[in-house]
């Protein structure tokens, strides 16, 4: 069997990862594109020998020989793009953000669960062969009495791209923003810590479902105390430098594992995973140099088509948008307070 795929934006995320990482897939057929760029649209058919492209995303929707489509557009259409595409009948899969708004991303999760359609959320971390080894062995070490999660991005595409992708000078209408009820001067906060939710879901998958417990704010860095059975911090921001620092940790008595992840972009490198103790480092070996990219593209035909499990579906990633909120309300609090805010847990 094929899944006949149709892609919903060609912009850079979608010519550089998701089109190559679609052709390479075996069972895969890459059936048309769109972009409300009609001039972009045209010449990413004609550079990767698409047979059809559409300015408007409807039209694509209304093809019967389309199987499922990749919304690849900004994050703040990728609500309404999803949930049209599911009441056409299409599988989805979806960049991250699956939302910008939790309320919204529950919605798609129940349409996706009433009509018994795949919505698979672009979270390649967890498709990264050495975070998948890290999460087996901290599950297999038992809880640790402390975690640690540092996300503070850098040189995310290590360099230029490996495919250059296409570029036009088309104009494009403004995208409306939607954003749950934060204060005001919290938005750019919580619109970056969206943007890159990949630093919560990753806490999630390798560490359990945390609570929320204090979040502050300061000099552009997030530093949040989070609650899993045994504590989490997470410090998110971003730093210009020449690598991609991302890093997480847990600790156990008499030892720690580092999960230091690569920058996005690098093909074929997998997060390096390290045991370090008293008297000697394990550095475990790299069990694969597939890209995490084409192994989540690997994981949405097989969704499809096998109806096999994937571990980034949209009721989970559902989650990580609680969590954002939660942690910006966090930030408020403490802002008020004077101190770092906290939940009422009881």
């Amino acid at each position: 069997m094929t899944l006949r795929v149709g892609v919903i934006g060609c912009g850079f995320m979608g010519q550089a990862v998701h089109i190559p990482s679609i052709l390479s897939e075996s069972r895969a057929e890459l059936l048309a594109v769109s972009d409300i760029r009609p001039i972009l649209a045209a010449g990413v058919a004609k550079r990767w020998h698409v047979p059809l492209w559409y300015a408007d995303y409807h039209e694509l929707l209304e093809n019967q020989r389309v199987d499922a489509v990749y919304v690849l557009t900004d994050k703040f259409s990728h609500y309404q793009i999803t949930m049209d595409a599911l009441k056409a009948g299409k599988h989805v899969f979806v960049e991250k953000p699956l939302a910008t708004k939790y309320e919204e991303a529950v919605e798609v999760a129940e349409e996706a669960k009433r009509r018994s359609l795949v919505v698979l959320v672009g979270y390649m971390k967890r498709y990264d062969a050495g975070v998948q080894l890290a999460r087996d062995k901290i599950s297999s070490a038992g809880p640790p009495v402390y975690a640690r999660a540092a996300y503070l991005g850098g040189n995310w595409t290590f360099g230029d791209p490996q495919i250059r992708p296409l570029s036009t000078q088309e104009q494009v209408p403004p995208i409306p923003r939607s954003y749950p009820d934060i204060p005001g001067h919290l938005v750019a906060l919580y619109d970056d810590l969206v943007e890159q939710i990949h630093s919560v879901n990753t806490v999630r998958y390798l560490f359990g479902e945390p609570k929320v417990i204090s979040a502050r704010f300061h000099s552009g860095v997030l530093l949040s105390h989070l609650d899993a059975g045994f504590p989490i911090s997470l410090e998110f921001g971003w730093i210009n430098t020449g690598r991609w620092t991302e890093e997480y940790a847990a600790y156990y008595k008499d030892s720690e594992l580092i999960v230091d992840l690569p920058p996005p972009l690098y093909r074929n490198a997998t997060a390096s995973v390290t045991l370090r103790g008293a008297s000697y480092d394990t550095v475990y070996a790299r069990v694969g140099f597939k890209w995490a990219f084409e192994r989540e593209t690997e994981s949405f035909v097989s969704a499809v088509l096998d109806s096999r499990p994937y571990p980034s579906g949209a009721q989970d990633a559902a989650k990580d948008l609680e969590i954002a909120e939660e942690l910006v309300r966090a930030v408020s609090r403490s802002e008020g307070k004077g101190e770092a805010g906290r939940l009422n847990l009881t």
